[in-house]
């Protein structure tokens, strides 16, 4: 697989960031820094990192929405993004376009979205409202994460009973060429005695 570029982690951690679907970001990350194709599970995997290197607290998922722990804060990943990049091509990068607009609008809400868009490059605070945005759709965040979790380990699950299947195989090959050999070797024996 391919190494993850500078430009693919600013991506996904802006967008994570936002409430924005994994799923959705896979063809943000294909439209916005292509032609490499990342899967669900690599942007899930890379997501997980990135929020420990952000500085977020760990993803915990429970079905107890008080046990988990909170969504994205966007104060530190947006601290992270101007650590990676200078603001002209932050800007230049994270271009809501129209193409982004119609990605994001296909499976998110757009409205919710535009609502927290905006970069916090620490000179400004932010207005009331996005913190109010962002309280209210968090419960909305960790259902959709816990969902992801669950995919991912379905997938996992998936990769390990192909594995075990392979292995299975390998076995029974490996039984089968022993057991060959020893009906050469007895057939040997049996010639030699003949002679």
């Amino acid at each position: 697989m391919p190494k993850w570029t500078i430009e693919e982690e600013i991506v996904l951690v802006y967008y994570a960031s936002r409430q924005i679907k994994h799923a959705t970001i896979v063809a943000i990350l294909e439209f916005k820094c292509g032609p490499e194709v990342r899967t669900l599970k690599q942007v899930l995997h890379k997501a997980a990192r990135l929020r420990k290197e952000c500085g977020q607290e760990e993803y915990i998922p429970s079905k107890i929405p008080h046990k988990r722990n909170r969504g994205w804060d966007r104060k530190l990943a947006d601290r992270w993004l101007f650590s990676k990049m200078e603001k002209a091509e932050l800007e230049k990068l994270l271009d809501f376009d129209g193409e982004t607009a119609a990605i994001i609008d296909e499976n998110n809400d757009i409205n919710e979205f535009v609502g927290i868009m905006d970069l916090d490059d620490g000179e400004t605070a932010d207005p009331p409202e996005q913190h109010e945005q962002h309280e209210q759709h968090e419960q909305h965040e960790q259902l959709e994460q816990l969902e992801q979790h669950e995919q991912l380990e379905q997938l996992e699950q998936l990769e390990q009973d192909e594995q075990d299947e392979q292995d299975e195989q390998d076995e029974q090959d490996e039984q089968l060429e022993q057991l060959e050999q020893l009906e050469q070797l007895e057939q040997h024996e049996q010639h030699e005695q003949h002679e």
